[in-house]
C-alpha cells in the first residue's frame, strides 16, 4: 500500500507523522519502506528520491507499505506520489492559515481523482494545543464538516520537537508522551480501516 503524506504548507507536521507512522507499522511487523521527495531532507530514517524513481520503487512488492513525505508544493515530486497514492494522509496544523489551506488541497485531489487516479485520502489534525480555544474549534470544525475522513488528532508536544532534534520518531524516543498517545491511535485507526 502506497500512502503520501501531503499538504502545500510546510510546518504542519507531514515529515514527523511519515516518521512515526512508519515506526508504528514496523512495530507491528510490518514491512515498511519510507521514501523522502522533499528537497529539505527532513523526513527521518527516509530515502531521498526524485519524481523519476517514484513509480519504480511504488511497485516494489518488498513492502506492505511505501511511505511518502512530499514537499510543501505541488510539484513533479507530489504530483508523481500522488499518481501511485493508494492514500493520501493530509496532516493539518490546528490553526488558521493552515485550516484555511485544506480547501485548495482537496480541490487538488479532487481533480487529481478525476483525472483518475485512484486513492482515498484522510485528514490528520496535528498540533493541537487544548488551551486555546481557535485550535480546539478548528478540531470540532473538521470533524463535523468532514466526519470519519478524520483520523485521531495529534496533540502539540515538546517531545516531537526533542525527539525530531535526537533524529528518532517521538513514537521511540519518548513512547509514554502524549503525541506519542495520539500516533498511535491514529495509526490503529487507520489499520483498521484498511483491514476491512
Amino acid at each position: 500500500m502506497n500512502i503520501v503524506f501531503y499538504n502545500q504548507k510546510g510546518g504542519v507536521g507531514k515529515s514527523s507523522s511519515c516518521a512515526n507512522f512508519g515506526a508504528l507499522l514496523r512495530e507491528r511487523g510490518h514491512t515498511v519502506a519510507l521514501y523522502d521527495l522533499d528537497p529539505q531532507e527532513n523526513l527521518i530514517g527516509g530515502i531521498v528520491l526524485n519524481h523519476k524513481d517514484v513509480k519504480r520503487v511504488a511497485r516494489d512488492t518488498h513492502f506492505e507499505y511505501s511511505l511518502f513525505d512530499c514537499p510543501p508544493s505541488l510539484g513533479q515530486e507530489s504530483a508523481a506520489a500522488l499518481q501511485v497514492a493508494d492514500l493520501v494522509i493530509i496532516p493539518v496544523q490546528l490553526e488558521y492559515y493552515a485550516a484555511k489551506g485544506l480547501s485548495a488541497i482537496l480541490d487538488i485531489l479532487h481533480e487529481a481523482q478525476g483525472r483518475g487516479y485512484q486513492f482515498e485520502y484522510r485528514i490528520l489534525p496535528t498540533m493541537l494545543d487544548r488551551r486555546i480555544k481557535i485550535s480546539v474549534q478548528f478540531e470540532a470544525d473538521l470533524r463535523g464538516r468532514f466526519g470519519a475522513l478524520v483520523l485521531p488528532t495529534i496533540s502539540r508536544n515538546s517531545a516531537v520537537v526533542v525527539a525530531d532534534a535526537h533524529q528518532l520518531p517521538v513514537v521511540e524516543h519518548a513512547p509514554r508522551a502524549q503525541a506519542s498517545k495520539d500516533y498511535r491511535a491514529a495509526c490503529a485507526c487507520l489499520l483498521d480501516e484498511v483491514n476491512q
